[in-house]
């Protein structure tokens, strides 16, 4: 759809982290935390990131970039990222956490407290855990 970005920044961020053995990697975007599609189809708050949960994109769209395929109960605002972006954005994350990063955060870089909140430990955004940490 037009007016949607995308860039590599994320991936080249993961790659950076995992290249320095970092124990966390936190991607900032454009919204606050992940979504989940509930049964009932509408999007569900995500604090901890479920690898087999159906992803919604920050729109409230399943898998399309226009607004027309908002699902009911869309969020109250439009991310840039575009859907594939998204998905290039989670895939960053797992990545990060395969190749050795204890942790994933993607959260608002909207609110700049952000940063030391997640640094702080708190509840900020959707974390990315390796398994056997979890």
């Amino acid at each position: 759809s037009r007016n949607k970005i995308m860039w590599d920044n994320d991936e080249v961020a993961s790659l950076l982290a995992a290249t320095l053995h970092a124990d966390a990697l936190l991607v900032l975007t454009d919204f606050e935390q992940m979504y989940r599609l509930s049964p009932d189809g509408s999007p569900q708050p995500m604090p901890v990131f479920d690898p087999i949960a159906t992803l919604c994109h920050p729109d409230g769209a399943n898998g399309a970039d226009d607004a027309s395929a908002q699902v009911p109960g869309h969020l109250p605002y439009s991310s840039r990222i575009s859907q594939h972006g998204f998905d290039l954005m989670v895939q960053s994350v797992r990545q990060a956490i395969s190749h050795g990063v204890r942790a994933g955060v993607i959260a608002s870089g909207l609110d700049p407290a952000n940063v030391g909140r997640v640094l702080a430990g708190d509840e900020v955004g959707t974390i990315f855990v390796r398994e056997e940490l979890a």
